[in-house]
């Protein structure tokens, strides 16, 4: 099937507290294509979809929040707070510990990619924060499928390449390491994964209260437990780092708004 549609950029966001209409990340790639676009002055087609899946998570911590109202009863402040803390670290063991809900998360996110690639649009995924974790999952598992990544023949391709931002990826205590599966029988052609951190982001570092990254130049935490699985296994994991004058929590959201993020992305599609 030739892939001769306009370019698909599936958003996929990261930890959340609030529901799946709060999510902003899709219009904000949006807003950052459009801007680079217009910058150079090149009037180009494209559509942003976004995949939300907070209301499951939210529905999988049901019960668990039920019981946080009931052991602060009469204490509305200490519920509102628990309740936060529980909305973001239910939303991390649900990946980790690899529940029916992140099965469904990973469905989810592959159904939006194979209903773009068989309608003939070439897909760009981009995943912030946990959302890297499910949409590495995702890439590998259509990967292993017979059907997919037939050699140099890009129209087999469900995704054209990967970009993540403020990936825990490299946190192997918390996020065990992905198989990369291997891209079979091309002798040209590499599947691109960029990736961009940011080396105050306590996500991407592990560091809780956001002491630096202690690494030199763009190879991350990602990129040391990924840069030789993948290219043994023909992509080609390329690291940026962020040098917006963020910290902490407020460095981990600084991705969306980056000029060289909106660079890659046209870069990659209309370079």
């Amino acid at each position: 099937m030739p892939l001769d549609q306009k370019p698909h950029f599936i958003v996929v966001h990261g930890v959340q507290a609030g529901s799946d209409e709060d999510i902003e990340s899709k219009q904000q790639i949006e807003s950052l294509l459009q801007s680079k676009l217009d910058e150079i002055e090149l009037d180009s087609d494209f559509d942003v979809i976004g995949v939300t899946y907070e209301d499951e998570n939210d529905e999988a911590q049901q019960p668990y929040k039920w019981l946080v109202r009931a052991l602060t009863t009469g204490n509305p402040l200490a519920s509102i707070v628990l309740t936060k803390v529980l909305d973001v670290v239910g939303d991390v063991f649900t990946n980790s510990w690899g529940t029916e809900t992140a099965n469904k998360i990973r469905s989810k996110i592959k159904a939006a990619v194979l209903d773009s690639y068989q309608a003939g649009h070439p897909v760009y995924l981009i995943a912030h924060s946990l959302g890297t974790v499910y949409c590495l999952d995702v890439v590998c598992e259509l990967m292993a499928e017979d059907e997919f990544y037939l050699g140099d023949d890009r129209d087999t391709w469900p995704v054209q390449s990967y970009v993540s931002m403020g990936s825990p990826l490299g946190l192997t205590n918390i996020f065990s390491q992905r198989n990369i599966p291997a891209l079979q029988n091309a002798s040209y052609e590499k599947l691109s994964w960029h990736n961009f951190h940011h080396p105050m982001d306590p996500v991407v570092t592990g560091n809780v209260f956001g002491a630096p990254g202690q690494y030199a130049g763009a190879e991350g935490p990602v990129e040391q437990t990924y840069t030789n699985s993948s290219q043994s296994s023909g992509w080609t994991l390329q690291g940026h780092k962020t040098v917006a004058n963020d910290q902490w929590l407020i460095a981990h959201v600084s991705y969306w708004d980056e000029p060289i993020i909106g660079d890659t992305l046209v870069d990659m599609v209309w370079g």
